[in-house]
């Protein structure tokens, strides 16, 4: 919760920055000339009436939400490039398991490859534990098994509750600028052509990029999501395969995981 209060605080500075560095622009380029500020919104206009639309002009047109949209977009980018790495290194360290059948190893073959690899991933923790508890004559390993799982289950949600929460802002911010945009559009009831393509212009954008940045951001949670939920499948599997592999050594482990 406090980190949440947190980037909501450097959301709204970056905001209130991003606004003021609008206005010193804004303030530079009426001092440097007008004629350049005209001949690009004319050359937007133009742009826009041939219906040729780039992605720099809708950018623009999204005024100061352009910056907060970015941020957004790259911090979902972040949290879920991190999160893949970690799923893949997770697949590559856990190689060894998932690429031996534990029920036929023999218990030369399992201990060597228990202690080789048990503590380079998740994986292969959870079925050191297994085996070290099978030694000391446990024969149910559920309550292990399903601690193991729910503690990742716990790790991920909370990365998956901050990619909601980009998507989310990222939708909620491009309502938020569709209206500031039909606010500015008819703000004092002057409906002069700049006003009606400058207000018009940062409600369509800010949704437009508002909504691309949520589909982005939850389809890389979908997918992350897949990935994750192929690693719990595995765990089951293979803590299955050295329940049976125990069993068949003479270890008596009479409990399957759920």
């Amino acid at each position: 919760m406090q980190a949440t209060v947190k980037l909501l605080l450097v959301v709204l500075i970056l905001m209130a920055a991003a606004f003021g560095a609008d206005q010193v622009a804004f303030a530079q380029s009426e001092e440097d000339g007008e004629a350049t500020v005209v001949d690009t919104e004319a050359a937007e206009e133009d742009a826009m009436s041939k219906g040729d639309l780039s992605f720099q002009i809708i950018f623009n047109h999204a005024g100061v939400f352009r910056y907060v949209l970015a941020l957004i977009l790259f911090l979902g980018l972040v949290f879920g490039l991190m999160q893949w790495m970690r799923l893949f290194n997770e697949n590559k360290k856990a190689s060894p398991f998932v690429q031996s059948r534990l029920d036929r190893d023999g218990h030369d073959n399992l201990r060597e490859t228990l202690k080789k690899h048990a503590g380079n991933s998740k994986l292969g923790h959870m079925l050191g534990m297994m085996y070290a508890l099978a030694m000391e004559g446990k024969e149910d390993f559920t309550g292990e098994i399903e601690q193991n799982i729910a503690t990742r289950k716990e790790q991920f949600g909370t990365f998956k509750n901050w990619m909601t929460f980009f998507s989310d802002s990222a939708g909620a911010l491009g309502l938020l600028g569709t209206v500031m945009g039909m606010y500015a559009t008819f703000w004092g009831g002057n409906l002069d052509s700049a006003a009606i393509i400058s207000g018009m212009g940062m409600a369509l954008s800010t949704t437009l990029l508002g909504i691309v940045i949520s589909l982005l951001i939850n389809l890389m949670t979908t997918w992350l999501n897949g990935f994750f939920d192929r690693q719990l499948d595995t765990m089951y599997k293979k803590a299955e395969e050295l329940r049976l592999g125990l069993r068949r050594m003479g270890t008596k482990t009479v409990e399957q995981p759920a």
